[in-house]
């Protein structure tokens, strides 16, 4: 008699609910500073998660924005989550500043799905993260919470470094992203788009991988190699650029990401 085959394993994966947030980050990663709204729907999501998790058994999935509690059906986003993530650990990632304002239903949902909540903290009005952490200890909740109190230049649009030696050093490169049906390397390749848009500029997109139309093998191998955009990306030895600055609110300049 044969045996089960196996699902191929994903460490991590990020669903993305929404691309905009309500705190504007200079240098943010999803490039949320520069994103119009835009709302992933449940339909889309919940196929998503339904097709993701027959090809592959997943070790932890982070639920992202943008600002995931800007979606309105944040409730429901949770209760698909752990529909099909039967036992792995769901983190729900935040900045926080609209937890304060959520209902008991939203509290319940947590409980009951088993979300922990990933905070990040940034250094602004500290009043709503003391009424959130009032609330999560009312209700015993298991949670991370974070100061941010920095940001990484790692982005530079001339696009001028070797694919291939900055996908061997990059430090995100693990940081699977699914976004519409399609995968990604990391939340840059996507997200590349808002940057051309608000700019008007013409950086190499990358499209990503169908889930739909590829097998888990064709995806391991699809993240497995460097893509184009990470021309853009300064994480090699040879380069050393990514710097280090104190966080502070977008200024939407083209360069903030790299200066």
């Amino acid at each position: 008699m044969f045996g089960i085959k196996k699902k191929q394993e994903l460490k991590y994966i990020e669903v993305i609910t929404n691309d905009h947030c309500n705190l504007k980050c200079r240098a943010c990663s999803h490039f949320a500073n520069l994103a119009k709204p835009h709302i992933i729907s449940l339909k889309q999501y919940e196929s998503d998660l339904k097709e993701i998790t027959k090809k592959f058994l997943i070790k932890q999935i982070r639920i992202m924005g943008g600002e995931p509690l800007l979606h309105p059906q944040i409730n429901n986003i949770m209760q698909i989550t752990r529909h099909y993530i039967k036992t792995t650990e769901i983190d729900l990632v935040t900045n926080g500043i609209l937890l304060s304002e959520q209902d008991e239903t939203f509290w319940n949902t947590v409980i009951n799905c088993q979300i922990k909540l990933d905070i990040s903290q940034y250094p602004i009005n500290n009043e709503p993260y003391e009424k959130t952490y009032e609330i999560l200890r009312k209700y015993g909740l298991d949670y991370y919470a974070t100061k941010r109190n920095y940001f990484s230049g790692f982005f530079n649009p001339l696009g001028n470094y070797d694919i291939n030696k900055t996908f061997k050093n990059c430090s995100i490169t693990k940081n699977i992203l699914l976004r519409e049906g399609k995968i990604y390397h990391c939340s840059i390749a996507p997200y590349i788009r808002c940057y051309n848009e608000f700019f008007n500029t013409n950086l190499e997109i990358e499209e990503g991988l169908d889930i739909y139309k590829n097998n888990a093998t064709e995806i391991i191998k699809y993240l497995s190699k460097p893509i184009e955009s990470c021309k853009y990306c300064t994480f090699s030895k040879e380069n050393c650029t990514v710097k280090i600055n104190n966080w502070e609110l977008s200024k939407q300049e083209p360069d903030e990401w790299y200066k």
